[in-house]
């Protein structure tokens, strides 16, 4: 079983990352039903509606920013395009001093506020290229440039959805995929090369092995994986039965094979794929390591790193590093449920330079590396309120502290996150669902702030149509977006939303 689970972390997440990336934050139906929230969300999804108010309370500060707002997506059809709006309004008592409109239409996010005139503004998300000195490119290249200092490739935003299928999948999947396991397992075994057989401390008897497999095979196993998983009506109808028959459709379409297959040849793999396994006699998954060197445009050669282990002693822990040649930057984590049912997963951040920059005497004060602890805990209640309704609660808590076992790290202010919601319903499907949430921000030095959001579904209506004429701010001059951005945040209601302070 343990051995299962290790190829299912592994496999599982090179093969779903290609079809299923945009599913992996999504609230999903379980084969059994679904809880509040999820109703909410698939309400959503069908075009219903939502209203509500937002509050935002400063520590110290007399009174709470106050916000309504309204919130649809909208279908395409004869009258309307495919589109999320957003309208927020900022009341000053019942009236509005400054409205908020935003407009989400693939690929193009459309904004307008009455701060800025009635002039509608967008980002376009197909646009990679902006001219000299306009607000794109200084957004974009202050992007690289951050991610670059802290060791974190462009590419490596590419594969989160990868990595966070590492985990072994839920049960509704695993069923699904033991058959393509079984295959990649095979498969893999062609790869072997180096053998040991060992001897734990406890007597347990141990089989290590080496896999190095080439760019060009790892390809060629990935179509075939993509080829399996469209020919495989178990498959699809577990997740059609999980993320609805549209989501499905969009994301395992067999039209789309050419296409599936051309992401594929455009990885950025530059050399062998190199897996290190060893297993207990009994086939138990003891240690999985996983490197994979990719070419990044920005950062050149890039490893990334995935380790898993396991002990009879403690939880499963996990370890994803990203190395190029001056940075290396490492995640450490582990995951373990308390006696009341709550989730708990810990660890620790650390970015840090390596190679010749670690040793590059510089003027000045040495760079010291950012080192940060982690503990995010959640909870899921589900029952029934006195009035017949059901109810979901989720509880999610993130504290960020200084890592005190990394000597001579940057100073790092704590920071601390608080998320309390409660989704309630009758029972019928077309019932409306009321959502009250509470989040706090604070922690070390920061002034706290407290964000209240109440509301409810309701039924749809069609937005207002956005101007066809939109001003780009990927060209807008980087003089005149300062300006803006200037006019919005020296308001002083807007100024007390300021949350890094």
């Amino acid at each position: 079983m343990g051995k299962r689970n290790g190829l299912l972390r592994f496999w599982g997440a090179l093969a779903l990352c290609l079809c299923l990336c945009l599913c992996t934050g999504a609230l999903a139906e379980s084969l059994q039903g679904y809880t509040v929230a999820e109703k909410l969300i698939k309400q959503l999804d069908a075009g219903s509606g939502f209203s509500g108010t937002l509050e935002v309370q400063t520590d110290g500060a007399d009174a709470p920013l106050s916000f309504q707002w309204d919130y649809i997506h909208t279908r395409k059809n004869s009258e309307t395009v495919e589109q999320q709006r957003l309208d927020l309004r900022l009341m000053d008592g019942e009236t509005a001093r400054n409205t908020f409109r935003f407009q989400w239409e693939d690929p193009a996010l459309r904004f307008q506020t009455d701060l800025w005139s009635g002039q509608w503004y967008e980002l376009n998300g197909t646009r990679t290229e902006q001219s000299e000195g306009s607000a794109g490119a200084a957004l974009n290249t202050l992007l690289a440039d951050t991610l670059k200092a802290n060791g974190i490739p462009v590419s490596f935003l590419r594969m989160l959805p990868l990595l966070s299928s590492m985990n072994t999948p839920d049960e509704w999947l695993a069923p699904a995929l033991e058959t393509c396991l079984t295959r990649m397992d095979i498969w893999m075994e062609g790869y072997r090369g180096r053998t040991d057989i060992g001897k734990l401390e406890d007597g347990t008897g141990t089989l290590s092995a080496q896999y190095r497999i080439a760019p060009s095979n790892v390809k060629a196993q990935l179509k075939q994986l993509i080829l399996d998983m469209l020919g495989d009506e178990d498959l699809i109808q577990r997740l059609k039965n999980h993320f609805g028959e549209e989501q499905t459709a969009l994301y395992l379409n067999p039209e789309w094979q050419p296409y599936y297959f051309a992401a594929v040849e455009a990885l950025p793999l530059s050399d062998d794929l190199v897996i290190d396994r060893t297993v207990s006699l009994k086939g138990d998954l003891l240690s999985l390591k996983v490197s994979m060197p990719y070419s990044d445009p920005d950062m050149g050669a890039v490893t990334l790193g995935y380790s898993l282990t396991t002990t009879e002693d403690s939880e499963p822990s996990s370890e994803i590093t990203v190395e190029s040649q001056e940075r290396l930057v490492t995640l450490r984590y582990f995951t373990y449920s308390s006696m009341t049912d709550v989730s708990v997963t810990q660890g620790t951040l650390i970015s840090q330079p390596t190679g010749e920059a670690a040793f590059t005497v510089a003027d000045g004060e040495q760079e010291k590396p950012l080192a940060v602890a982690f503990l995010f805990r959640s909870q899921t209640t589900n029952g029934k309120e006195d009035n017949g309704r059901d109810s979901c609660r989720i509880q999610w808590e993130l504290s960020l502290t200084p890592d005190q076992e990394t000597p001579d790290a940057q100073e790092f202010d704590e920071y601390d996150l608080n998320l309390d919601m409660t989704f309630a319903s009758h029972s019928p499907q077309k019932s409306a669902t009321e959502l009250n949430a509470v989040l706090t921000v604070g922690g070390g030095q920061r002034t706290g702030r407290t964000f209240t959001l109440n509301g409810t579904t309701r039924t749809p209506w069609v937005p207002d149509a956005v101007p066809s004429e939109t001003v780009s701010l990927s060209d807008l001059p980087e003089s005149d977006w300062n300006a803006l951005w200037q006019t919005l945040w020296s308001d002083a209601l807007l100024s007390n939303l300021k949350i890094g302070e």
